[in-house]
């Protein structure tokens, strides 16, 4: 009576994982990407889900791009041996709006210009509140809404602006090319219709035989003055015959298979 035995049995207790990661940005552009890294320990899968019902992704250290604004919670699932799991806590994506942009030009592009009139205005679809910066290839920029710029040199030439929000999200619209040439015969850059016999009319002196045309426009692109009399040129009224005011306006004019294109000014 009171006979015993033992046996003995080896438990190996694995570790629980601890799910954790960090990630370069909190907020960014649409667009843009962020870069997560998991800081997790006894683990060897994962899972991570970003928010914006995109796939999950199992790579220990990915990189994730949001392409549409608005807010996303972002948790991964840390597996270690024997299945068991833990889940880190979300953290939170900001996604910022980009500005849509288009921008426009008189003459448009692409065109070739005429030194000395080779101003060009540029002009955006939108008014935005953001600031708004134009570059030019020839190595100028400028900040404004609106601007026009003179090429002053022969050359091909590319016009961009930048719109940056108010978080930092820049848009980005170009134009272009502008050929800029120089002249194969004298064109004008400012003419005076008051009637005194000299410059009345802006006239792109020409005696060849090649077809000629002459369009005349204001600085919003409206249609002043057609030609395709070599010998008539525009004498500063509307297409209603009323006075137009003194300032910069824009010709266009195509001889054979060339278009000419640039600014010139108007006094009274």
């Amino acid at each position: 009576g009171g006979c015993r035995d033992s046996a003995t049995v080896t438990l190996n207790v694995i570790p629980h994982p601890v799910a954790a990661f960090i990630h370069s940005t909190a907020e960014i552009c649409e667009g843009d990407e962020v870069n997560f890294l998991e800081t997790s320990a006894n683990d060897w899968n994962w899972i991570w889900h970003f928010g914006d019902n995109s796939a999950v992704s199992n790579q220990p250290n990915p990189t994730h791009i949001y392409n549409f604004p608005g807010n996303y919670w972002v948790w991964m699932i840390a597996t270690g041996p024997g299945n068991c799991a833990d889940t880190a806590e979300a953290s939170l994506i900001q996604v910022n709006n980009r500005t849509e942009i288009q921008i426009h030009s008189v003459p448009a592009a692409p065109c070739e210009l005429v030194l000395p009139n080779s101003t060009v205005l540029f002009f955006q679809d939108n008014t935005p509140t953001q600031t708004s910066i134009w570059h030019f290839s020839d190595g100028t920029s400028i900040e404004k809404i609106n601007t026009d710029h003179l090429f002053s040199q022969p050359g091909i030439y590319f016009a961009s602006l930048t719109v940056a929000t108010p978080e930092g999200c820049l848009s980005q619209d170009t134009l272009g090319p502008y050929v800029v040439v120089a002249p194969e015969f004298f064109i004008p850059n400012i003419f005076s219709p008051n009637a005194d016999g000299v410059d009345d009319e802006f006239l792109i002196p020409y005696s060849g035989n090649q077809p000629y045309s002459l369009t005349i426009l204001d600085r919003w692109g409206a249609v002043l003055f057609v030609s395709e009399n070599k010998t008539m040129g525009w004498n500063g009224k509307s297409l209603q015959g009323t006075d137009v005011q003194e300032g910069v306006y824009y010709y266009v004019s195509n001889i054979g298979n060339k278009e000419f294109a640039g600014a010139f000014t108007l006094v009274r």
